[in-house]
């Protein structure tokens, strides 16, 4: 009888052993998931596909551009709104009249998210009718990129990795989709059919095939990625 207890005691201690041992793993591994370690960096994900148009991806980096103008142009109504606290107007729950109940830094997200992809998709139907850009229009475009680049602050520089180059690489894409919306609409299309949501582009999207990355925009919460 001695010998069996002692041997279940002997096993007792094992399985408690264990079962700490796991408990402990299980801290750790929680405290590795909530340290720095394991928080999403957005500037460490620049070069990954955050949307496919077709088989053309659009990196983060190229979409931190809409990220970038739609956080200044919001931020400019939140700092009037409460300049002490900005991040209230951020956290506004709204109802635009359109069945479409978000909280603002989740509805911005979501038309920016739209405005990029229309872009893409109107700038492969700017390559397919060969609209390009005079010398002239390039030269713009290069000089609004050199002014844009001078408004940018040290954390729009950092988190979206932009230089000159860049600027002019997204802004000139934007400057063809432009002049391609122009001739639709010498053509009789009004604005409001070919923006996001129109029937003309809702048509034409859905000719493409779309795809996002729901890993990295689960984590993206506008109102503080590019702004302070």
């Amino acid at each position: 009888m001695d010998r069996i207890k002692k041997s279940m005691e002997k096993n007792f201690d094992a399985w408690l052993m264990a079962t700490v041992g796991v408990i402990f793993l299980c801290i750790i591994g929680f405290m590795y998931v909530h340290s720095g370690r394991g928080r999403f960096v957005y500037s460490e994900h620049l070069d990954d596909a955050a949307f496919k148009v077709n088989d053309t991806e659009i990196t983060l980096k190229e979409a931190s551009y809409y990220v970038m103008v739609i956080e200044s142009n919001i931020n400019e109504a939140a700092l009037q709104y409460n300049a002490n606290d900005p991040k209230r107007y951020w956290n506004i729950y709204m109802n635009d009249g359109e069945n479409r109940s978000n909280f603002l830094s989740a509805q911005a997200k979501e038309d920016m998210k739209a405005s990029c992809i229309r872009d893409a998709i109107y700038y492969m139907e700017a390559q397919k009718a060969g609209v390009s850009l005079s010398k002239e229009e390039k030269e713009q475009v290069m000089d609004d990129a050199y002014e844009q680049e001078k408004l940018m602050t040290g954390k729009m520089l950092e988190v979206t990795g932009y230089e000159y180059s860049d600027l002019c690489y997204v802004m000139e894409k934007i400057a063809i989709v432009k002049k391609y919306i122009n001739t639709l609409m010498e053509k009789g299309y009004t604005e409001e059919q070919l923006d996001v949501g129109g029937e003309y582009y809702e048509e034409l999207k859905g000719t493409y095939s779309l795809w996002e990355n729901e890993d990295i925009w689960d984590e993206v919460t506008l109102g503080s990625v590019t702004i302070n």
